[in-house]
């Protein structure tokens, strides 16, 4: 004997397409507040003269990019930072095998993510402050530098200990 399917009218297929959307809906709705609106928003004040503080902007069109590809200092921190990269990639690869690399980097973009969130704004607020931009760059810099003078440390303490970090 046969045993019927599923069917439109039965609500088989149907009711299977909504299901989706009622999971799926709400991780959508994370990713556009989380990820689109902020990347949508970013892009559209950069072509403005707004600041964190102000309400009141001017749209100043290119002048912005032009400003930042006409400027030295770009150039030499995006040299820095492109070589802290390659050099922190190829270390990286030397002392972690595979699997656990793939969760250190997981963990640290995610951390990094979660700590941009509230840095943001008081590195805007502290450029606002100052009037000088690089003011909240500096303090950020400041804050990551001690961050990482403290993994040192503890790096540094593993290794006296005898505590291996790696699988080799």
């Amino acid at each position: 004997m046969k045993t019927p399917g599923r069917t439109l009218r039965s609500g088989g297929i149907r009711g299977s397409h909504l299901t989706r959307w009622i999971f799926v809906g709400p991780a959508m709705l994370v990713v556009i507040c989380l990820l689109i609106y902020p990347l949508l928003s970013t892009l559209i004040y950069s072509f403005t003269n707004k600041t964190m503080i102000r309400n009141a902007f001017d749209v100043v069109g290119l002048k912005n990019y032009i400003d930042i590809l006409t400027d030295k200092e770009f150039y030499t921190a995006f040299g820095h930072t492109l070589l802290w990269t390659l050099c922190s990639e190829r270390r990286m690869n030397a002392e972690f095998p595979s699997d656990q690399r793939a969760t250190l980097v997981s963990v640290d973009s995610m951390t990094y993510s979660l700590l941009m969130i509230p840095a943001a704004p008081l590195v805007g607020l502290a450029g606002d402050i100052t009037g000088r931009a690089g003011a909240g760059l500096a303090l950020l810099g400041g804050a990551l530098l001690a961050v990482g003078a403290a993994a040192a440390a503890k790096l540094l303490l593993y290794k006296r200990r005898g505590v291996r970090y790696n699988k080799k």
